[in-house]
């Protein structure tokens, strides 16, 4: 049934559910003030693109996996050392 349903409708309920939302919201002045603000003010929009570009970095210096020759001749001697079970999680160093 939802097959048959063209693709636009769900994105013009989006849409609709969001401009309804936005136009009796009290929040709207406020947002509204708030992008005056950023216009007026160019120092805030460097603080943001800094704090964002931090942010940015932080997530990929924590979450990306870094493998270089010296960590994977460790890991390998301590599989070899140990077996399978460093890699599954069961031995712990702590």
């Amino acid at each position: 049934m939802l097959s048959s349903l063209p693709r636009v409708y769900p994105l013009l309920g989006l849409c609709g559910g969001y401009a309804i939302v936005m136009l009796f919201n009290p929040v709207r002045e406020a947002l509204r003030d708030g992008f005056r603000c950023i216009a007026r003010f160019k120092r805030i929009w460097l603080t943001f693109v800094l704090l964002g570009f931090a942010y940015s970095v932080f997530q990929f210096a924590t979450f990306t996996p870094i493998r270089n020759s010296a960590g994977a001749v460790c890991m390998a001697r301590c599989c070899a050392l140990y077996g399978n079970d460093i890699v599954s999680g069961v031995i712990s160093f702590t």
